[in-house]
């Protein structure tokens, strides 16, 4: 489930916590707001969000409580939908939330991947970035394309005279951000 810790910036505008849709069930069983918080899509971003959402979820989940599986091809334009419910397939399947026994699932470490670094102003980019290595981070990817592209690249070089090439490793993801004659940068 998505419970974002900071209001995440992108090209397409702000990213806030997903709404809840539904309501409290008195019979005790999963609403649809529950099943939507874990689908987790994201309004102007997931290819399948839109108007339909919410029919086509609470209809997936009437169709899966009556016929005891999940229509994959009813599905195929609604992945997020269909990944959650198949999800929630194998949870039932195997009676609880855990998979693997991993430490990871155990919630005992965490799994390193890149810390991400929102678009905002160039202080607020460079501050993620120091709390990033402060937790342990040693990759972190920072979403460029809404601030001037000369204050971008002056950031990513402060980066690297403060952190060399073996204490951090830098990605960037421009999601679009740069017309096909900007892509190339030397």
């Amino acid at each position: 489930m998505l419970d974002f810790q900071a209001t995440g910036r992108n090209l397409t505008g702000c990213l806030h916590d997903p709404e809840i849709v539904g309501g409290p069930n008195p019979q005790g069983r999963r609403t649809l707001g529950y099943w939507y918080r874990r689908m987790c899509p994201l309004p102007d971003l997931s290819c399948d969000y839109g108007v339909d959402y919410e029919i086509t979820l609470s209809k997936a989940c009437l169709d899966l409580e009556q016929k005891g599986y999940v229509d994959t091809e009813s599905l195929r334009h609604y992945p997020s939908i269909l990944f959650g419910l198949e999800m929630a397939m194998r949870h039932y399947e195997q009676g609880g939330w855990r998979h693997y026994d991993t430490p990871f699932s155990r919630g005992q470490a965490g799994i390193p991947i890149n810390g991400l670094i929102w678009m905002g102003d160039y202080k607020y980019m460079l501050e993620q970035v120091e709390e990033k290595m402060k937790e342990g981070f040693r990759c972190v990817k920072l979403k460029i394309g809404a601030i001037d592209f000369d204050r971008e690249l002056s950031l990513l070089k402060h980066i690297r005279t403060h952190f060399s090439a073996k204490e951090i490793e830098l990605r960037v993801d421009a999601n679009g951000a740069f017309t096909p004659r900007r892509r190339w940068i030397n």
